[in-house]
């Protein structure tokens, strides 16, 4: 399983996670709190890890 698929399964069950939370105590706030953290750990995916992964082969 390579780094990408990881990834998107890390996703789809932290997606699943919080929607079950949602769902079952009826609350917007998780929504909200999962979109940022996928929008934080997307940025440190795309952004960071090419960064540094280019800083290591210089």
């Amino acid at each position: 399983m390579n780094s990408n698929m990881k990834w998107i399964v890390a996703n789809v069950v932290l997606l699943i996670a919080f929607g079950i939370v949602a769902q079952a105590t009826g609350n917007t706030v998780w929504w909200t709190a999962f979109g940022i953290s996928v929008a934080v750990l997307g940025f440190f995916w795309w952004v960071v890890k090419p960064a540094m992964a280019r800083r290591d082969d210089s």
